[in-house]
């Protein structure tokens, strides 16, 4: 994980997930936020500028303390294996 600390006072941010989709980062950062994470995301501006490229890659940050809860929350959104595809034996 990447992280950043700005001084010693201030709690340590870390990257919790990239996303080189405006929509999806967004989808992402209200989930969170409406689950009373703080979270922010880096990289919007570029991400505009250049989308489907690296150079556009958003990250989303969380607080240190929040990256369980936050892994949780979006493992749960997405289904138990962390996957939005159903098993293969569930789509006939």
């Amino acid at each position: 994980m990447i992280t950043s600390k700005k001084n010693d006072s201030e709690e340590q941010t870390v990257v919790l997930r990239t996303f080189t989709s405006d929509f999806e980062a967004n989808l992402v950062r209200a989930k969170l936020q409406e689950a009373g994470i703080p979270c922010m995301l880096s990289g919007e501006f570029f991400s505009s500028l250049y989308p489907l490229t690296t150079v556009g890659t958003m990250r989303l940050m969380v607080f240190e303390k929040d990256v369980e809860k936050a892994q949780a929350i979006l493992n749960d959104a997405a289904g138990s294996d962390g996957s939005d595809t159903p098993p293969a034996d569930n789509l006939s």
